[in-house]
């Protein structure tokens, strides 16, 4: 019994701890349609042209100018525009219902 309430306690701490967010998804792979930028955490960098399957109220994502790794993901999401490619991003809502870009894929 004792072993188990310790195999128990050890799982527990080993959890990594999430703060709570509305699930994410990945779009599927397209050909981005064009960059928007706008002020700085005004939805800064859109990619347009998200597929229906996104799931998202609009048809594009945004990076802030604040997010994490921003200015990688505003460079490498050029290039895969400049260059024709194909993304696949994983986006999560904020909290006004706009999609996030979380991570993604140049393919």
């Amino acid at each position: 019994m004792k072993r188990g309430l310790a195999m128990l306690a050890f799982a527990a701490m080993t959890l990594p701890i999430t703060a709570t967010a509305a699930p994410g998804r990945f779009t599927g792979a397209f050909k981005p349609a064009g960059p928007y930028v706008s002020g700085g955490n005004n939805y800064y960098f859109r990619v347009q042209g998200l597929p229906d399957s996104a799931g998202c109220l609009q048809n594009w994502a945004f990076v802030n100018e604040a997010d994490s790794g921003s200015k990688a993901k505003i460079a490498t999401l050029l290039m895969a525009y400049s260059q024709g490619r194909n993304v696949s991003l994983y986006v999560e809502e904020d909290g006004a219902g706009y999609c996030r870009i979380v991570e993604f894929v140049v393919q």
